[in-house]
């Protein structure tokens, strides 16, 4: 937030995924992209596990919502989730988005989302009306052009399961630019090492 005239920003709370599942990202994309499907891709940069999108949040909102997570943090030990699989929502018919899905330890997962849910609840934002879904985006269809083609190089993907550990809970500023959004790391909120 170097800007300090801005009254509002846009926000999220996410976990960031590492350097190694950004690259693995970026090859299954590279894979999925020789379909020659109608796909906005999302930036393996910007991939990430959103757990709550708070969406314009006024500036003087920011170290109450900062307060919040850090009691969060705190009471939340590291845990480590599997990444596995390419899959479609709703369905290969009438496919809208392109994610990779979540295995082992979603139940850190959408523990961690319940609270989130609740507490920010509790600050004024709107509760989220549909079931915290585990998975990561990476591309949004635009059209149904080549759907046949993708979801074959989708089913025939093979990769090994990819595990990685999640140390800190983030908020980050979202800025909409014409070539994609910037994020902007606001806070870093540690989880409680294991022990």
């Amino acid at each position: 937030m170097n800007d300090q005239n801005k009254k509002n920003i846009r926000a999220f709370i996410a976990f960031e995924l590492s350097s190694i599942v950004k690259r693995d990202f970026e090859n299954i994309i590279g894979e999925l992209k020789k379909s020659g499907a109608d796909v906005k891709w999302v930036e393996p940069r910007n991939a990430h596990i959103t757990l709550k999108f708070l969406g314009s949040v006024p500036v003087e909102n920011i170290s109450k919502i900062n307060s919040v997570l850090k009691k969060i943090a705190d009471s939340t030990k590291e845990f480590k989730v599997v990444l596995n699989g390419v899959g479609v929502f709703p369905k290969w018919e009438k496919i809208k988005i392109i994610w990779v899905g979540v295995e082992n330890g979603s139940e850190e997962l959408k523990n961690i989302a319940i609270k989130m849910e609740r507490a920010m609840s509790e600050l004024g934002f709107s509760k989220e009306t549909k079931t915290f879904s585990l998975h990561i985006t990476i591309g949004r269809v635009r059209s149904l052009k080549n759907k046949n083609k993708l979801k074959d190089i989708a089913v025939s993907l093979t990769r090994p399961p990819l595990e990685i550990k999640f140390f800190e809970i983030i908020l980050f500023e979202s800025t909409l630019f014409s070539n994609g959004p910037v994020y902007t790391v606001i806070e870093r909120f540690p989880l409680a090492a294991e022990k």
